[in-house]
């Protein structure tokens, strides 16, 4: 099964971010971010690709109004209702939700 884990200062973190937010179905979204392309042709016509790729992860608190009221869509942690628009990978055991700079990040767990 597909775990979540939240640091201490994360959740602090979420706390905070949570009161400031108004609206249903308020709480965090863990997504995975692809890397980005974008193509463009040179002086001779060829093609010159610029891809970013990004961390894998994304965090973000707010107020999601397309998650339904189903137990199975939220998944509470910690007393924090999360959000997982994914499906989990047989080899992914889960994410952990840490605090770097003040900022939420999110890393997976190694097994």
């Amino acid at each position: 099964m597909f775990e979540v884990r939240i640091t201490a200062e994360a959740k602090r973190i979420i706390e905070r971010e949570i009161a400031n937010h108004e609206g249903p179905n308020v709480g965090l979204m863990i997504h995975r971010q692809g890397p980005v392309g974008d193509i463009s042709r040179t002086a001779d016509g060829s093609a010159s690709w610029q891809i970013e790729r990004r961390h894998p992860w994304a965090v973000r608190v707010g107020s999601y109004s397309a998650i339904g009221e189903k137990e199975e869509d939220v998944v509470v942690v910690d007393g924090v209702n999360i959000w997982l628009p994914l499906i989990p990978r047989a080899s992914e055991l889960g994410v952990v939700v840490t605090a770097q700079g003040g900022q939420l990040h999110v890393e997976a767990i190694d097994g």
